[in-house]
């Protein structure tokens, strides 16, 4: 499956904003990659799990899970978009800001939303979906309250944490229902049009357009692809 002619290979279904978020990534990094689709790797591979990353520039390749976990991964070893407080002490809180926001969006954005499309399209009582539309704006207020007073969620610089979170908004701005949530948020709206200035954002974007389906909003955690929450825990504040 490997191709040495790529330093990585993504494992895909072109559907999750989780897989989008590796792929900006790459292009971000100017690295090369081949996107291979999960019919294929599961010819080959049982685990179901994706985004999947293969990194080939080792001489046994190296494969990784967990969207986060790759984005830090990467981070790392590139030194870029992560800063390297081993190399300079001053920036510890910095790193760890970004880290918090990264997790954060994997254990309350994503499942905020996943719980409010949930309940839209298996037509739940009123009460529930009063909840769960409550839950996602208390979370988009936390993001927004952040953006308030910071350029970017880590800070001044563009960082993972940045990808993490805008990845997932931006697909969920091509949804109706979700689109007139997330655009009362002012702040967020202005950190993504400054995000949609980059030519990496540009690039990704045209990607979703190309294969976004309505559908791909809907069940997210019940296509029979494995989203996991490792840490177990809600971080209820940025």
């Amino acid at each position: 499956m490997q191709n040495n002619k790529f330093d990585f290979t993504i494992i895909n279904d072109h559907k999750s904003p989780n897989t989008y978020k590796v792929e900006l990534m790459l292009i971000e990094l100017g690295v090369s990659y081949e996107s291979i689709s999960i019919n294929d790797y599961l010819k080959n591979n049982s685990n179901n799990r994706i985004p999947a990353l293969i990194d080939n520039t080792f001489k046994v390749p190296n494969i990784l899970y967990e969207s986060g976990s790759v984005l830090i991964y990467l981070a790392n070893k590139f030194s870029k978009l992560l800063p390297d407080f081993r190399l300079n002490a001053t920036l510890q809180n910095n790193n760890s800001q970004i880290i918090s926001k990264s997790v954060w969006q994997l254990v309350n954005l994503i499942p905020s939303f996943n719980n409010n499309n949930n309940n839209n399209n298996n037509n739940n009582n009123n009460n529930n979906n009063n909840n769960n539309e409550n839950e996602v704006k208390k979370v988009l207020q936390l993001l927004d309250d952040r953006l308030s007073t910071n350029q970017y969620l880590g800070g001044s610089q563009y960082s993972i944490a940045d990808i993490s979170n805008s990845v997932w908004l931006l697909h969920l701005l091509k949804n109706s229902n979700s689109n007139q949530i997330i655009s009362r948020f002012s702040n967020i709206n202005k950190w993504l049009e400054l995000i949609n200035q980059r030519d990496s954002i540009k690039k990704l974007n045209n990607l979703m357009n190309n294969n976004f389906n309505n559908n791909s909003l809907n069940n997210l955690n019940n296509n029979g692809i494995k989203f996991s929450n490792d840490l177990g825990i809600a971080i209820n504040a940025l």
